[in-house]
């Protein structure tokens, strides 16, 4: 359920009208109901989307200090800003100091203190190697190994219902035969943890998936894999190009049904940074509108705040860019979004 708490005096200043508010487009149902007790200041805002509630969540960005300390305040904050996932990383330089050298059982007894959050762990960023689509067998075994050591750790721990991982380096090597390498290691790791759910993420410049043909390409030829989608990422592979970026959600959107997060991040031809944040408007920016037309509908996809905005103030106001960017489609604006284009990125 996606719950919004406010002070007291938020509820005072409300007329009956905003209180308790319905909206209907063709196409889409909107609900947005504040309910509470005026004594104890317990308010809630409970937004639906259709007949089913988004799923918000956000990374706070966790540096290895001061780790679990910060750690308990990002599960606080989303207990009390109604956010249902922390997702957060496992790099490369974590696992190598040791993964119980970072997370330590006191980091994991901060989960008790919201037993209904969900937890995802975002792996292994290294775009220098190759690893889980190489052509390699012994790199790819080497991989495997290593990515089931850290679902084996946090297994133990914490059981997190969802893992990120990232292709590896593009190479000379013909695009198909990377794309079947990739295939083979995702399904060598899902047949040893059929039980567990891992998604593969857009990639960064340079990976096998940076590109955004050769990311549809991987959708095109990996069947059922599920996908995270980041909009930074994408729109910069895009060249901030509204009409590329256009054309490739129109085709990733055939592939939706496996989509299982979005990582909502900012972008702009001004920036060099893709984790931008969502309140500041960029010139030239991501169509927050667009991205959530084509993608972002479902009550299966978390949509995950990325950017460095995670505090007190400013989570909330990322979060409302996104209510906006879905309280704004109807049903005449959603088809022109999604009629046919002019070109494809396969052509």
């Amino acid at each position: 359920m996606v719950t919004m708490k406010y002070p007291q005096s938020t509820l005072a200043k409300q007329s009956p009208s905003e209180a308790d508010t319905t909206k209907s487009f063709p196409g889409i149902f909107i609900e947005s109901r504040i309910t509470g007790d005026i004594v104890t200041g317990q308010i809630e805002e409970k937004v639906v989307i259709g007949a089913a509630e988004l799923k918000f969540g956000f990374n706070p960005r966790l540096t290895d200090v001061n780790i679990e300390k910060n750690f308990k305040r990002a599960v606080l904050r989303a207990q009390r800003f109604g956010f249902r996932v922390v997702e957060f990383s496992c790099t490369e330089s974590r696992f190598e100091k040791g993964l119980e050298n970072v997370f330590s059982p006191h980091f994991f007894e901060v989960t008790s203190l919201v037993p209904e959050i969900e937890y995802h762990v975002h792996a292994f960023y290294d775009v220098h190697k190759t690893h889980i689509n190489s052509l390699n067998v012994r790199d790819r075994r080497s991989y495997i190994h290593r990515i089931g050591q850290v679902i084996d750790f946090f297994e133990l721990w914490l059981s997190p219902t969802l893992y990120v991982v990232h292709s590896g380096a593009k190479t000379n090597a013909p695009l198909s035969e990377q794309i079947d390498a990739l295939v083979h290691s995702f399904t060598d790791i899902s047949s040893r943890y059929p039980e567990i759910h891992i998604a593969i993420e857009n990639g960064r410049s340079g990976t096998l998936l940076g590109a955004p043909r050769d990311f549809l390409r991987f959708l095109e030829n990996s069947q059922d894999i599920p996908f995270v989608f980041d909009t930074g990422l994408g729109y910069n592979a895009a060249k901030c190009n509204q009409e590329i970026y256009t054309s490739m959600l129109t085709q990733m959107a055939e592939y939706r049904h496996r989509l299982v997060e979005i990582h909502w991040n900012n972008m702009a031809p001004s920036k060099k940074n893709v984790h931008n944040p969502l309140h500041i408007p960029l010139e030239d920016g991501l169509d927050f509108q667009l991205t959530m037309t084509l993608l972002g509908q479902s009550s299966e996809v978390t949509h995950l705040i990325e950017t460095p905005c995670t505090s007190d103030e400013t989570l909330p106001k990322e979060r409302k860019v996104l209510l906006d960017a879905m309280t704004w489609l109807t049903g005449e604006k959603k088809r022109q979004l999604v009629g046919p284009m002019q070109f494809s990125l396969f052509s």
